[in-house]
């Protein structure tokens, strides 16, 4: 079975897995604001206080599994999983999840630190910063930073022709022509 055909297939589904992961990442973020770096420090919270957020948390939004890991310095403090998997296999603190989309926000959350520091140019082709960016297609030398972000590129999936909108780069270019800028 083609992993990237059963994507297309099961659109809807992708779209809450990513936002259940996303769900993860706040749920830890909230864990160490709620209980705080002193509070762990002094183990003033026990790991069944951590539990029942948790679990709490994953009730509330439906989530079927995940994974913790509460560090403090270099140090893990807890590594443990909750729940299960699709597959019904319990969540360990090794579970591997798919990080999927989610890679996309950090990347464009660096880079445009690196926008506003001044160190790249979003309208700047990325062979300026990438050397070793080279397509067959004289049109490739154009594209941005800028595009790829915006996923305006025109840059077309032949190893995965079935997630290739056709029309290709004029397709992408129009959109990108008729997009408001961030």
């Amino acid at each position: 079975m083609n992993i990237y055909r059963e994507l297309a297939r099961n659109g809807s589904k992708i779209r809450s897995a990513c936002a259940k992961s996303a769900i993860i990442l706040f749920v830890s973020i909230a864990i160490f604001n709620f209980f705080g770096q002193n509070a762990l420090a002094q183990a003033a919270v026990t790991d069944e206080d951590i539990d029942r957020f948790i679990q709490a948390k994953m009730e509330k939004n439906s989530i079927p599994g995940l994974s913790v890991a509460i560090t403090r310095g270099d140090r893990v403090v807890l590594a443990k999983g909750y729940g299960k998997t699709d597959g019904q296999t319990p969540v360990s603190a090794d579970t591997p999840f798919a990080v999927a989309s989610l890679s996309k926000s950090f990347t464009a959350f660096a880079v445009m630190q690196l926008a506003e520091e001044g160190l790249i140019d979003l309208d700047a082709p990325l062979a300026r910063y990438v050397k070793s960016f080279r397509l067959n297609d004289r049109r490739g030398s154009a594209i941005t930073i800028r595009q790829l972000m915006k996923h305006t590129s025109g840059v077309t999936d032949t190893a995965y022709p079935d997630m290739t909108v056709n029309g290709g780069w004029n397709k992408a270019d129009s959109a990108y022509r008729n997009t408001v800028d961030l």
